[in-house]
């Protein structure tokens, strides 16, 4: 949050361009970054466009584990103590398990990228904005099921666009209709500031 207020407020104050209106754009944690910022400071932005946020830290950490798997002599094995781990997920010695489990899943370096797992729930935040908003989504997404990007569409209190798409997986809308998704993005920014929508 304090990152996505520090870059809306070094647009806003910038001598060229901050007399523009200020729309917000982002994917999977950085749409739930927007959204958790529009929710304290609901002045920031004028338009959000949302692509994959999740509905709760809590439902990603149950989908990511439950899906958390082994090789074991040539089987596949799920990880022991999944509902334990789901269960105390936020408890700092439990985080010390989760942690590296979600970077191995994610493919990320460890050793270069610190996390601290918070509770977030974009579902709950939602509620407390009112400009409008486009919210895109592949239905075949695997870290953000179709229910959990419905849940977050319908607590958005004002103007509001849902976008399913046929996506293979998270965040894939673009890759598999770039000319569709652009016409959308586009109609949607051009409603906001004409102020065709409110």
């Amino acid at each position: 949050v304090l990152d996505v207020v520090a870059a809306a407020q070094f647009m806003k104050h910038h001598k060229e361009i901050g007399h523009l209106p200020l729309l917000a754009y982002g994917f999977s944690m950085g749409a739930v970054s927007i959204i958790e910022t529009q929710a304290k400071y609901p002045y920031l932005f004028k338009g959000l466009m949302l692509d994959c946020p999740f509905d709760s830290v809590e439902n990603v950490l149950k989908r990511s584990i439950s899906n958390l798997t082994v090789s074991f002599c040539g089987y596949q094995c799920h990880i022991p103590g999944r509902q334990l781990l789901h269960k105390y997920a936020f408890h700092p010695y439990v985080q010390a398990v989760i942690k590296p489990l979600l970077k191995i899943a994610a493919c990320l370096d460890r050793r270069e990228i610190e996390t601290q797992i918070c509770e977030v729930k974009p579902a709950e935040s939602i509620q407390k904005i009112s400009v409008p908003c486009l919210f895109i989504c592949c239905k075949n997404d695997e870290k953000v099921s179709e229910d959990a990007i419905k849940s977050v569409y319908e607590g958005a209190k004002g103007y509001k666009v849902l976008r399913l798409t046929n996506g293979r997986s998270h965040c894939d809308s673009f890759v598999y209709n770039p000319e569709g998704y652009g016409k959308w993005l586009n109609k949607f920014v051009v409603s906001v500031l004409n102020g065709s929508i409110a």
